[in-house]
């Protein structure tokens, strides 16, 4: 039997076996099958006919699959014109004859309805005409250091939040008139987590003033707030502890642009760091820790040839290698004074100190240069008690974070020994130097090599205030009063509320 023949033999069978399979009589039932009836039609080249037939499952790849033609839009055979004999829908499928005298004009669409305009204010500037901001670039210093090569070993950890280490930066400011409104400004940056202590993410730090009025020349105040509801949500962000590696000036924590002027932009940074910087980073100390009360203190007096960036024996590492090491004297300052220049000395050697500005005689509240106060007693008018006390002193001549310390504190280091330490070993963690004192009476440095008189901010009555003494050749320290005109070097204490 052909092939061809077989194939006409399936179709008449097919049915029949179906209706068998089935049954038949009162209860039989004809089965919906697909349409399938067991054959794919092939053309010449071996290709299905119909390639939507269920029957071509075998391996067409060598075929060329035409879709099938789209089935045509519905027509009635009529199409419909107008007076001009145009059509009058011209998408009508019908409308095939020529219509080339007709203008077809499209529908048209129907317009939204006019919203009324609703007037918009104005966008004030944030800073507004006749206003400057002048303070250009400040930079806070977190110091945040781990160093086990001290001894004891130097742990100091840098925490940023909204309460005790709060960070607060002044922006002066002047107005070209009476006043100004200035607009409320805000600017968040996200911080690293590899800066963070404790691998915090999600921790945003905000730069925010308020709006508020401004008259003539002052400041505003820009806080710093810590946001990290999305990171462990302690109000707080521990920065990354790192070495005393002599990188001082250490790296970016987060920088915030603000405006300056209605055209122009500044930043104030975040720099994280294991040193001590002064405020305009002409001093660089390390802290170190006390191994009896656990305070910190700054390793150098103020204004120490060690720790004066550009004097050529800056060693911020370095303290003094004896009480009469010259680099370690620093200089002497007048009770309750800034850091103005008066307190400037120069020491040849370790037994001579010489000014390096002159003196005068004119008593005055708020000195305006360097020269040095020659008088008795006090060298202001009207007496001050409260010039150094705490961190918010008027006059502050410390770090941030660090304060002239009082009587107590320094008591509470006493152990015992001559000069806190010196004559017996090991030394004091402070290594105290013999600077001497200038004297108020006639502005000439004595004493160098042999005494010292380190100021307390613990005033004594109007004219005098504490000293923290020892003598060089003696085997004790002990507090004493001497005049606030007398210049007596000074060591920086870090208030308790950050330890």
């Amino acid at each position: 039997m052909s092939f061809n023949k077989l194939k006409l033999i399936n179709l008449f069978i097919l049915p029949i076996a179906v209706l068998l399979a089935t049954g038949c009589g009162s209860d039989a039932y004809v089965k919906e099958i697909l349409p399938s009836d067991g054959i794919c039609l092939l053309d010449e080249n071996g290709c299905p006919v119909d390639s939507t037939d269920p029957d071509c499952i075998g391996d067409y790849s060598h075929c060329i699959i035409v879709p099938p033609t789209p089935t045509p839009p519905p027509t009635d055979g009529i199409c419909l014109l107008d007076e001009n004999g145009c059509p009058i829908d011209p998408t009508d499928p019908d409308c095939t004859d020529d219509y080339s005298h007709c203008i077809i004009v499209p529908p048209v669409e129907p317009k939204p309805p006019v919203k009324p305009e609703v007037p918009v204010e104005p966008v004030l500037p944030v800073i507004p005409n006749g206003v400057v901001i002048d303070t250009r670039n400040p930079i806070e210093f977190i110091t945040s250091v781990c160093d086990n090569s001290f001894s004891p070993p130097l742990t100091v950890l840098g925490v940023i939040d909204n309460a005790n280490n709060k960070i607060v930066v002044p922006l002066h400011y002047t107005v070209a008139g009476e006043s100004a409104r200035l607009q409320a400004y805000v600017k968040t940056v996200k911080l690293d987590p590899i800066l963070s202590e404790e691998g915090e993410a999600n921790v945003f730090l905000k730069f925010v003033w308020k709006e508020q009025d401004l008259s003539q020349s002052g400041y505003i105040y820009a806080d710093i707030i810590v946001d990290d509801s999305a990171g462990n949500g302690d109000g707080a962000f521990k920065v990354k502890c790192g070495l005393a590696d002599r990188n001082y000036y250490g790296i970016p924590l987060a920088i915030f642009d603000y405006p300056v002027t209605t055209l122009d932009y500044s930043q104030f940074t975040i720099k994280v760091t294991s040193y001590v910087i002064s405020d305009d980073g002409g001093q660089i100390w390390l802290p170190i820790v006390s191994p009896k009360t656990g305070s910190i203190w700054l390793n150098n007096n103020l204004n120490a040839d060690y720790i004066t960036v550009g004097n050529p024996y800056f060693d911020p590492h370095k303290q003094a290698i004896t009480p009469q090491d010259p680099h370690a004297y620093g200089g002497l300052y007048q009770w309750g004074r800034r850091s103005d220049g008066h307190q400037l000395i120069k020491y040849p050697d370790e037994a001579t100190g010489v000014a390096v500005n002159g003196t005068t005689e004119e008593k005055v509240d708020e000195p305006t240069g360097s020269l040095f106060i020659k008088t008795e007693n006090d060298w202001r008018v009207n007496p001050d008690q409260g010039l150094w006390k705490g961190l918010n002193a008027k006059n502050r001549v410390c770090p941030k974070k660090y304060k002239v310390a009082d009587d107590n504190e320094w008591i509470a280091e006493y152990d015992g020994r001559g000069a806190l330490g010196w004559t017996w070993i090991p030394p004091s963690f402070l290594k105290l130097s013999a600077s001497g004192i200038r004297r108020g009476t006639t502005g000439l440095v004595y004493g160098s090599g042999h005494e010292a008189h380190y100021w307390t901010s613990t005033i004594f009555n109007t004219n005098l205030a504490h000293t923290l003494f020892f003598n060089y050749y003696e085997d004790d320290s002990y507090t004493h009063q001497y005049e606030k005109a007398d210049g007596n070097p000074i060591r920086c204490r870090m208030d308790d509320k950050f330890l």
